[in-house]
């Protein structure tokens, strides 16, 4: 959902500023569950507003405050664009109405104040991990409302009710006789167990309604199905240890033991690409994350305080932190992370992008057929079979399976436009002087990108061995047509590669080069052999190493036109 800001930007100019918040605000909601989809976080709001519209109200009223107090002190835009101002501040505000007995102006300032100081601590603990490749999870909404609670006993003004009983830890904390205590695991029906599994999902939210539940499990599977999954997956587990270590009845149907081990399966497909690796990893933080929730409830029993997240925030951050330790997974840049099947791509993409650039380095490697780059391979083959057509009517009758006749069509028309507009002597033909020339007079100078066009005119010149044409380094209008056919596939094919690239970078591709380790940290993770020195002897014999760093727009050019090469020079024969 990364396009929905600028297609409202691009088509709802006049009114793009109050959709923009709106759609902030939105996934504000669904970053509770990590999701950064509008039409999910409006679907989670419906489901609030069904389990108790005062709860929900001032939920909002939280979400409100959080992003405000961003926008005052003035955090990254970016951040708040994402909704990462908005879910600490939302639980915030549905925590303290739900314990909170009635309307009122003390829980209503309260609630406007906790819920900014969410914001305040997510980017002080934001700046803690970073070193350890984490964000603050729910910490924040666990820290401003524990505070509030903690509080709340000096406020005269404040009537909240209380959420538990304060009392010290017993050997008995189910209150039940040991003859109850056997049959504690019987005592739970089938259709109890999976309401109480559901309710898990709600229980995020603060919400023990099976209508709402599901509105916001079906939220998530908007947004992602394996997302959806992994919660599901979650809400079963906590239920299951939780009938294992004998816990009451009333907790498991209420969901009290499945939202945190949720939380916790969901983040382990987030922070990690999905793989039998992840599986392993978020079935082992979900059972650690039961036994800290234990653990806080005796704790913080003592107190009369709710564990709320916390168990998941514990039970989940050294999981998250093992990355780059284990090689079972895949961890996933948090630049670069959207949801999990995005990320199960770009890893395919990774591994036939490594597979690729090996492939170039070594001649006598010969890939495997129709696995990698076949949209390229195509493209080429479809472009370089036009340009040795000799009447150009020949050119409208295309039939490519990536563009319908009528994209096929405006692509010619352009393409006849440019070249008669480069063509100033009307002789039918352009040098590769004159082509570079008018893309130099159109500001497109960068060196890497003339050397990119340059090459692959010349491949496209000389594709055909009975061309007389080659000789003369002139193109005609029908191998004009050829490169820009060439040139609208390859941008697909750009945008691979890039994300293959920016996968790898530790900066998420922002840095704009790769470092040798990064390279080797990545194909390590896939399970696949590192380069060696000379293997990053032979590639910096083609792309200049600067401090064992790439730059990546030459690395791309470089697989590109190197594939390009390879492809051509299999069909001059």
């Amino acid at each position: 959902m990364h396009w929905f800001p600028k297609y409202l930007k691009d088509h709802m100019y006049y009114f793009s500023k109050p959709f923009l918040m709106l759609d902030f605000l939105l996934r504000g909601i669904s970053q509770v569950y990590f999701q950064s989809n509008p039409f999910s976080g409006l679907l989670i709001l419906i489901g609030l507003f069904v389990q108790n519209v005062r709860v929900a109200s001032y939920g909002i009223i939280g979400l409100l405050s959080g992003n405000l107090m961003a926008y005052i002190m003035g955090f990254d835009e970016a951040l708040m664009e994402a909704g990462l101002f908005g879910y600490n501040s939302i639980l915030v505000g549905l925590a303290i109405a739900t314990f909170s007995t009635s309307w009122s102006i003390a829980t209503v300032l309260s609630t406007i104040f906790f819920s900014g100081f969410s914001s305040v601590i997510f980017v002080a603990l934001g700046k803690i991990l970073v070193p350890y490749k984490s964000p603050p999870l729910t910490f924040p909404f666990n820290i401003a409302t524990m505070c509030f609670l903690l509080a709340v006993n000096q406020m005269s003004t404040v009537n909240i009710q209380p959420v538990s009983k304060p009392s010290l830890p017993s050997d008995n904390i189910n209150n039940i006789s040991d003859e109850e205590d056997v049959d504690l695991s019987f005592m739970i029906t089938t259709a109890d167990f999976f309401t109480g599994v559901i309710r898990g999902i709600g229980q995020v939210y603060l919400a023990d309604n099976i209508i709402s539940a599901i509105l916001i499990l079906s939220a998530i599977c908007l947004s992602s199905r394996i997302a959806a999954l992994a919660a599901l997956l979650g809400a079963l587990i906590g239920p299951l240890i939780g009938i294992i270590t004998g816990v009451s009845f009333s907790q498991l149907s209420n969901g009290l033991y499945g939202f945190n081990p949720s939380l916790s399966v969901t983040a382990m497909y987030m922070f990690y690409a999905p793989s039998r690796g992840t599986l392993i990893i978020s079935l082992v933080s979900a059972v650690a994350t039961i036994f800290v929730q234990q653990a806080c409830a005796t704790m913080l029993g003592v107190y009369g305080l709710p564990f709320m997240t916390l168990p998941f925030c514990l039970g989940a951050l050294p999981f998250i932190i093992l990355q780059g330790t284990t090689s079972i997974v895949i961890p996933v840049p948090l630049t670069s992370m959207t949801i999990p099947e995005d990320h199960y791509r770009r890893v395919k993409i990774l591994i036939d992008g490594f597979g690729l650039l090996k492939e170039i380095m070594d001649p006598d490697l010969k890939p495997k057929k129709g696995k990698r780059m076949n949209q390229l391979s195509k493209s080429i083959s479809h472009a370089i079979s036009i340009s040795n057509r000799d009447q150009e009517d020949e050119l409208v009758d295309l039939e490519e399976p990536s563009i319908n006749q009528s994209s096929s069509n405006k692509l010619h028309e352009t393409a006849k436009r440019l070249f008669g507009a480069m063509d100033e002597d009307k002789k039918g033909f352009i040098s590769k002087e004159r082509f570079i020339e008018s893309l130099k007079e159109i500001h497109l100078s960068r060196d890497t990108g003339t050397q990119f066009v340059s090459r692959v005119y010349h491949l496209l010149i000389s594709s055909s061995s009975t061309s007389t044409l080659s000789s003369t380094s002139m193109m005609s209008e029908s191998k004009f047509y050829s490169f820009v056919q060439v040139s609208s596939d390859l941008k697909p094919i750009f945008h691979r590669v890039r994300t293959f690239f920016d996968f790898v970078d530790s900066y998420g591709g922002e840095s704009g080069y790769i470092s040798t380790d990064g390279f080797n940290e990545a194909l390590s993770y896939l399970g696949q052999s590192k380069f060696s020195k000379d293997d990053f002897s032979t590639l910096s014999t083609y792309i200049k190493e600067v401090d064992g760093e790439f730059d990546i727009v030459e690395l791309e050019n470089f697989v590109i036109v190197c594939k390009i090469e390879k492809l051509v020079s299999s069909l001059i024969i």
